[in-house]
Parts: structure tokens; C-alpha cells; sequence
């Protein structure tokens, strides 16, 4: 179990680690972005995004989840250099495809799908923008299985450095606004590539096998409809306000996704880690119990983040925006919510299922979840707007996760500590609830009281989920770093 723990703890820190900067980075130029972007200007450029997250699963076939599961299939090094080829190659050769048909036909395919954002020149850059990011799915896939975490995050920081200077002189300098950020995105995407392609010059063969390209697809298909189910659960709210409110809105509520994504980043980092690890343990007899260790710290730690960052999202957004988008906090509680749903589906579901390649269970899911997601945001969003966008993407979460979890256990039975995780989730809550009476008290008050808040859960969350082994492994990696530490002091 230590190797197990080492490998997790070293890989997650090294993911986490180059998420830190680039997310930390790109939170930090939130108010550079806010006082040169209008709010309309946000929901242009959230009204792009949910395109190319629809586009992408669509162009991208999800084939990088392909080489994740199957990568331990092959022992051979040629095997294994045939299948990235296929793979990567096929990939590359149906994202131009698409791309053409959509520039082609861009006219007539694209100007309807919004009420207030044109095909030209924003979604043809979207088109573009598309291409080039789902290239990259495959070698960071490659990398990912390969447990080179440290080349993953220096290929990652390449792309977010060059987009984000792009971005900054199209916006900051140029003026460009909406459009500007969009060409940056598309400039750093296309630099990124070729980083991409050089390193996969070097571990494919040039070679499309048929065969292994039918099984990559027989796994990676119900994904493609399972990413366009997850598309419509999270953007849902967001194309409905675009068509029954304004854009100001959509650039509202898609900032408060953003601040609560947070959460997503860090959970993000330790799925990069475990997803292999996870398809190992599979297939040991062991599997499932170690399996359910570290998940549940995954769960109540993400519970723990996601309180903090609910608690204290007032002050974030009144310090680092200007006042026409401190509106965005009053969603970000039920946007915070859904981000800790969202990783508990897969990281604790969604391998599940796929271990056992019984991926045809997330088609009917997702699509029971789209349909109450689009019949909830129909009837709340004209009401309540962003309120009601928020509502109906959280209940429906909660549908595909009750559903996601009955036939996770069926597929491959995991045993968690149900009191304790929802007297965790529980206690939770009620602060979240508390501290919407704490408006009428000072501001040091307050913030002292949601300390406390946070305080409480992370000792609940050490009581009720941290054990001796883990406490003497934590204790003796700390020792372990501290002697590594005195003999480089002392050899120097």
C-alpha cells in the first residue's frame, strides 16, 4: 500500500503543481480580463466555449480515453508504437475532416445556434480553436499512462504561457475584447500542436491498424455520447440564459463556473494520477477496498475545498472584479456543489464501469439526466435566470450520480462509509446555510466565524476519515524528506 500511496501523493503533487500555476495564474488575471472585457464580451466568449465543449467531444472522438484503458493491453513496444499511431493518426485525419465540412458550411450550420453570437468570426474560430486543442488529447493521454506527469505539466505550461501572452496582447493591447481572446486562444492552441506532434513523432509508428482502431472505438464511442451528455448537463443553464436573457448574464454565470471550477482543477490533478493506477488495481483481488480508500478521501476533501470555497467567494469576487460582476457570487454555492458532484462521477463511477467495458450504461444515464436538465432549465431559467440555470444543472447532477452509482455497483461492488460521508456533506451544508446570517456582522467577525466553519470540517473530516496507517505514512514521509534534506546539507 505505501508504493501504492507514494506513487498517488508524488504523481498528484506534480499534476497539482503545474494546475496551481496555470489555473492560479489565470485566476490572477481575472481582474486584468474583467476591466478590459464587458460582461457581454464574458458571455460571447462562454457562448464559444460551450460550442467547442460540444464540437470537441464530436471532433475528438474521446480516443485519448482509449489509450488510458487499453495501453495495459499491449507488452510489446512495437505493439504499443502501432496502436498510438492508429490512434493518433485517425484521430488527426477526422478532426480535418470535420473541420472542413464546418468551414465549408459554416453559413448555414452555424449562425442558428445563437440568438446573439454570429458563425463569423466567432465560431469559426471556435472551429479552429476545436482542432487544434483535441490533437492534444491523445499525447497527453500517452504521457498520462507512461506516469511521465513532469513532461505532461511542461507540455501543458508551454500551452498556457503561450496562450496566455497571446490573449494578453490581443486584449490588453491590440483592444480586440471578445474577438481578441478568441485569437488568443487559437494562437497558443496552434503552438501547442506542434510541441505535440514532435513528441509523438518519436512514439508512434505511421501506421492505422483497423483492428486495434475498431476497439479503440468500440471503448471510446459510448464516451463521445456520454462527453456530449456531461456537455448539455453543465452548459444547459448557460445556452438558455443566452437565448432567454442576455449575454451580460451568460458572462455572469459562466465567471462564477469558472471561480467554482477551482475545485475541479485540484480534483482534475489527482484524476491524472489515479486514472491508470485505478485500471491497475482493477484487475487485482484487493482492487476494490484500496479502490475505496482513496476515493473517499478524494470525496471529503473535495467537500472541505468546496466549502471554502463557497465561504469566502464574496470577498474573492469583490476584491478581484469590478462591481458589475459581483452579481456572479449568488450562484456559486449550487456551481460549487455541481463541481464536487462532477469528479465523484468519475473518478468513483465512471472508472467503475468503464474497468468492466460497460460503457453503454452512461448513454441511457446521461440521457435521462439531458432531459431533466433541459426540461428544468426551460421552466426555471425564464423565471429565475442565473438562479434557475444553477438549480436545474444541480438536480439533474444528482440524478445522473444516484442513477451512475446503482449500476457502478452492479458493475464492480466498492464499499464506502456511507454515515460518515454524509454526516461529512451534512455538517457541511449547515454552514453554507449558517453563513447566510452571518451578512449583518462585521467583516472580521464574519470572517473569523467561517474559519471556525472551516476548521470544523477539516476536523470531522480527520476524525471520522484519517486512521493510524495513515497518519504514520504521512509522518514518515515528512521524516523522509527532512533526512534528505540534512544529508544534502551536510555533503555540501
Amino acid at each position: 500500500m505505501s508504493s501504492l500511496r507514494k506513487r498517488i501523493f508524488s504523481n498528484t503533487l506534480i499534476y497539482g503543481i503545474g494546475d496551481l500555476i496555470t489555473k492560479g495564474a489565470a485566476v490572477f488575471l481575472v481582474p486584468l480580463y474583467t476591466h478590459l472585457l464587458t460582461t457581454e464580451d464574458y458571455g460571447i466568449i462562454a457562448s464559444v466555449g460551450m460550442f467547442t465543449g460540444l464540437l470537441s467531444s464530436a471532433m475528438g472522438l474521446t480516443l485519448g480515453a482509449a489509450v488510458t484503458k487499453m495501453h495495459f493491453d499491449f507488452y510489446e513496444l512495437k505493439e504499443r508504437k502501432d496502436f498510438y499511431g492508429t490512434i493518433f493518426l485517425s484521430s488527426t485525419a477526422w478532426a480535418l475532416f470535420v473541420v472542413v465540412a464546418l468551414v465549408i458550411t459554416s453559413e448555414s450550420t452555424l449562425n442558428s445556434l445563437f440568438r446573439s453570437v454570429p458563425a463569423n468570426p466567432y465560431l469559426k474560430l471556435g472551429v479552429w480553436i476545436t482542432f487544434f486543442s483535441c490533437l492534444a488529447q491523445v499525447p497527453l493521454a500517452l504521457l498520462q499512462v507512461q506516469e511521465r506527469p513532469l513532461a505532461y505539466r511542461v507540455f501543458t505550461l508551454i500551452s498556457f504561457i503561450t496562450t496566455t501572452l497571446s490573449i494578453i496582447w490581443f486584449v490588453a493591447i491590440k483592444k480586440l475584447g471578445a474577438v481578441g481572446s478568441l485569437r488568443g486562444q487559437l494562437l497558443g492552441a496552434a503552438i501547442a500542436f506542434l510541441a505535440y506532434s514532435v513528441f509523438m513523432l518519436k512514439n508512434i509508428n505511421f501506421t492505422i491498424k483497423p483492428k486495434l482502431l475498431a476497439q479503440a472505438l468500440s471503448f471510446a464511442l459510448p464516451l463521445v455520447l456520454y462527453n456530449l451528455g456531461s456537455f448539455i448537463l453543465v452548459c444547459s443553464g448557460r445556452y438558455f440564459l443566452e437565448r432567454q436573457g442576455s449575454l451580460g448574464e451568460v458572462g455572469l454565470y459562466n465567471l462564477a463556473y469558472q471561480y467554482s471550477a477551482i475545485l475541479g482543477m485540484i480534483v482534475s490533478a489527482f484524476n491524472m494520477a489515479w486514472a491508470p493506477i485505478f485500471y491497475e488495481l482493477a484487475k487485482c483481488n484487493d482492487g476494490p477496498s484500496r479502490i475505496s480508500r482513496v476515493a473517499q478521501f478524494m470525496i471529503v476533501f473535495s467537500i472541505l475545498l468546496g466549502l471554502a470555497l463557497v465561504l469566502f467567494s464574496r470577498e474573492v469576487f469583490y476584491f478581484m472584479t469590478p462591481v458589475q460582476f459581483h452579481r456572479a457570487t449568488t450562484v456559486v454555492p449550487f456551481l460549487v456543489f455541481v463541481n464536487i458532484l462532477t469528479p465523484v462521477v468519475w473518478i468513483n463511477l465512471g472508472h467503475a464501469i468503464a474497468a468492466k467495458n460497460e460503457n453503454k450504461h452512461l448513454i441511457w444515464i446521461t440521457l435521462v439526466a439531458c432531459a431533466t436538465v433541459i426540461g428544468l432549465s426551460s421552466l426555471l431559467v425564464p423565471e429565475y435566470g442565473m438562479i434557475g440555470a444553477a438549480l436545474a444543472t444541480l438536480f439533474a447532477y444528482l440524478i445522473f450520480n444516484v442513477l451512475a452509482f446503482f449500476v457502478a455497483q452492479k458493475c464492480f461492488l466498492v464499499d464506502y462509509h456511507y454515515v460518515n460521508l454524509l454526516s461529512v456533506l451534512g455538517l457541511a451544508a449547515f454552514f453554507v446555510v449558517a453563513d447566510g446570517y452571518l451578512a449583518s456582522l462585521s467583516v472580521a467577525v464574519s470572517i473569523a466565524l467561517r474559519l471556525l466553519f472551516v476548521a470544523i470540517q477539516f476536523l470531522a473530516t480527520l476524525v471520522l476519515f484519517v486512521n493510524k496507517d495513515d497518519i504514520l505514512y504521512f509522518r514518515s514521509l515528512i521524516a523522509g524528506k527532512a533526512r534528505g534534506s540534512n544529508e544534502s546539507a551536510g555533503s555540501s
